[in-house]
């Protein structure tokens, strides 16, 4: 387990070039045909892995030993994709320094 989160369902993830990071797809329902307003995506840092997103006690009992945070949380969208950009990793690793994360605790 990588991320987890009651009440989402988390779809196309992808790791970063580097392997520093991963971002994905949350979604408040089983998608069958993409709606975008139920669907936002994030980005984790792996060293930060295994993490649960929220504080159900289902996943407390399931992954005891998983991190609460941080999570850096981005607009609506589907499947995203790392550029080939080298300066990716870079940008994103700045966002983490300068914008609002969300942990849960």
């Amino acid at each position: 387990m990588v991320y987890a989160e009651e009440g989402r369902h988390i779809y196309g993830s992808c790791a970063s070039p580097d392997g520093q990071f991963v971002v994905f797809t949350r979604s408040t329902g089983d998608l069958g045909p993409v709606d975008n307003a139920a669907t936002v995506m994030a980005l984790i840092r792996l060293q930060d892995a295994p993490l649960v997103g929220d504080n159900g006690e289902a996943l407390k009992v399931r992954f005891p030993n998983a991190n609460h945070g941080p999570r850096l949380d981005l607009p609506a969208g589907w499947e995203p994709h790392w550029t080939a950009n080298p300066k990716a990793a870079e940008l994103f690793t700045a966002a983490f320094r300068t914008r609002s994360i969300s942990t849960s605790k």
